[in-house]
């Protein structure tokens, strides 16, 4: 999976992988276009102590995004922030990751870049 890590907060974010009919072929949403994002500790691999929820989820609307989509993943403090590219356009979206909550979403088509 896809991953992000903040070793100073004995913090990493696996974005999931869904299998396809295909088993060469992995997406980062599932069929009915959720991402999945798992908040752990580096130290144990067990949900963080100081994340409300050890999973976090976005509805992208687009199910089966390829893992190649995957555009960057990034911790600063409490946020994290997640963009996705496609061909027809790029999601952000940001999350207090200690307080589980989704802050930010934004969905820009490909005439606006």
């Amino acid at each position: 999976a896809a991953q992000t890590l903040d070793d100073s907060q004995n913090l990493i974010v696996f974005i999931a992988r869904h299998q396809g009919n295909d088993p060469d072929l992995t997406f980062i949403t599932s069929i009915d276009g959720r991402l999945r994002l798992d908040v752990r500790t580096l130290m144990t691999n067990e949900g963080h102590p100081c994340a409300r929820k050890s999973v976090l989820s976005w509805s992208v609307g687009v199910g089966g995004l390829h893992v190649g989509p995957l555009h960057k993943v990034e911790i600063f403090d409490d946020m994290l922030a997640v963009s996705l590219k496609t061909d027809g356009a790029m999601y952000i979206a940001i999350w207090n990751w200690k307080l589980g909550e989704l802050i930010v979403v934004r969905i820009f088509s490909s005439l606006h870049w």
